[in-house]
């Protein structure tokens, strides 16, 4: 998967603490595209404070979802490096046959455990 596939179907939102990237369109894809992401955001390196400033990035996807090993690598790396990021399972409620996700991200301050 390359950057652009994952910019055009992945959805962002973003507040005063947080850029958060939602992967859950990927449907079966969503390892693939957290991979993908974080290998890139690690290659951007030093531009990568520039865009995100102080805020955190968190990367939501179904508690399903089959992260690779290597995505866990860029995330402890980019970790290292002062680049606060994280990835998080979207919980899903079943309501009319419709999956309906849970509010992403609360704003907190302070650490990300």
């Amino acid at each position: 998967m390359n950057i652009g596939e994952f910019n055009a179907t992945a959805i962002r939102m973003e507040d005063a603490n947080a850029i958060i990237w939602d992967v859950t369109p990927f449907g079966k894809r969503q390892g693939d595209a957290i991979d993908s992401y974080l290998h890139a955001r690690l290659m951007q390196g030093r531009m990568i404070q520039d865009v995100t400033g102080q805020r955190r990035v968190v990367v939501l996807c179904d508690a399903a979802a089959e992260i690779p090993n290597s995505a866990n690598t860029w995330l402890a790396e980019l970790n290292s490096c002062g680049a606060s990021t994280e990835i998080r399972t979207n919980q899903h409620t079943e309501r009319q046959g419709k999956q309906h996700p849970t509010p992403p991200v609360p704003e907190t301050s302070g650490e990300i455990a």
